[in-house]
């Protein structure tokens, strides 16, 4: 909690990516460790309560579940036999599913008051758009404290916000077609790419800052132009030669 529980919990969120779709290791005893190390991860982020890197969590899940061939079957069938578990647990519980839902997804919050639910994110939105209609070429400056990245972005700068909007998307753009491509390490970025999305509307400053909690994302998105650039000139050095 020294710097906050959201950037603590972004920075395990990429920890249990990079577990699930990086790990490779040759020891007898790998698999255990990486699934000792993933549940105390995730009970990490349940008891940090950040609802913004739940949402990369689920699409983590969706990612191996439906869309990452090249992951261990071992871990796929692990994955759906705990949702599953989960699921019927829940079912049969209703006490434990209250208080999951009460204390854990809604923070302990009113859940028929969307405005108190999303910590006044939605009039804080309502006002930002408000302020845009009225000032939507430059923006007021920097006067809006804005709990929304796009929204901060309009309201305080207007339309002259659209290239740094542009480059907060260019990764995820960049993240979804190269992962077609099927690798481990893309389809990992694309993850990542997606959480700091998903982020960025729950943030002001996300998917930049604050502190470093952005600074693997950037990272690794510089690793890949560079890799990808390396490759496509060697590529056309061997045609030209």
């Amino acid at each position: 909690y020294a710097y906050g529980k959201n950037e603590i919990a972004v920075l395990l969120a990429c920890s249990i990516i990079f577990l699930t779709l990086l790990w490779k290791s040759n020891m007898r005893y790998s698999k255990l460790i990486r699934c000792i190390l993933i549940v105390f991860l995730l009970v990490d982020i349940l008891l940090l309560r950040c609802r913004s890197v739940m949402c990369g969590i689920a699409i983590l899940i969706f990612v191996i579940v439906f869309r990452a061939r090249d992951i261990d079957r071992s871990l796929r069938w692990m994955i759906l036999a705990g949702i599953v578990m989960v699921v019927l647990y829940f079912s049969f519980q209703p006490t434990s599913r209250e208080t999951c839902t009460q204390k854990i997804i809604f923070a302990g919050r009113n859940s028929n008051n969307l405005n108190e639910l999303s910590s006044n994110r939605l009039e804080q939105i309502t006002m930002g758009m408000d302020t845009f209609a009225q000032h939507w070429l430059i923006g007021v400056g920097k006067r809006r404290t804005l709990d929304c990245f796009y929204i901060s972005a309009l309201a305080n700068y207007g339309l002259l916000a659209w290239p740094i909007i542009a480059f907060a998307i260019l990764p995820v753009v960049w993240a979804m077609r190269n992962s077609l491509i099927g690798k481990p390490v893309n389809i990992c970025f694309l993850v990542i790419a997606m959480t700091f999305f998903a982020l960025s509307f729950f943030e002001e400053k996300a998917p930049f800052g604050p502190g470093a909690r952005c600074y693997i994302f950037w990272l690794m998105w510089g690793i890949l132009l560079a890799n990808q650039t390396s490759q496509f000139t060697s590529v056309n050095a061997k045609n030209n030669f």
